[in-house]
């Protein structure tokens, strides 16, 4: 059997709570703003952001986060806030949809049971800001 000192030990201890230590979350929140120009809903703004940790990201390819990986979103429509916790499919939706580590979609529907998608729908033009 091997013995090492116990300041081998201490060491190595120290060494990997430091590699813990790098690994914080990066917040990143996007508000986004919803104009409606189609459809019954023709004419109205709506407006929301989310927020995600960009740690959980590598950048490269297709990925997707969800609450588990720390996605928060919130959405204001006909004068109602509705969040994450309230997207029909919860908690497997909503879901923020990545390619080569920039924003491509993001599935969220609180309307009813049946889902639906409004991102990219022709009519509903989505525009993104980075908060910073």
């Amino acid at each position: 059997m091997m013995r090492f000192p116990i300041s081998t030990i201490a060491i190595a201890g120290l060494s990997l709570l430091t590699l813990t230590q790098c690994t914080q979350s990066i917040p990143v929140t996007y508000h986004f703003t919803v104009e409606v120009t189609k459809g019954g809903l023709a004419g109205n703004t709506f407006t929301g952001e989310f927020t995600y940790d960009e740690s959980a990201l590598s950048g490269e390819g297709a990925e997707i986060l969800r609450v588990e990986d720390g996605l928060s979103v919130s959405m204001t429509m006909l004068g109602e806030t509705i969040t994450e916790t309230e997207d029909v499919d919860y908690p497997d939706f909503p879901q923020l949809q990545f390619e080569d580590g920039e924003v491509k979609r993001l599935e969220f529907w609180a309307e009813s049971e049946e889902r639906g998608s409004w991102w990219g729908l022709p009519g509903w033009e989505v525009t993104l800001e980075l908060q910073e």
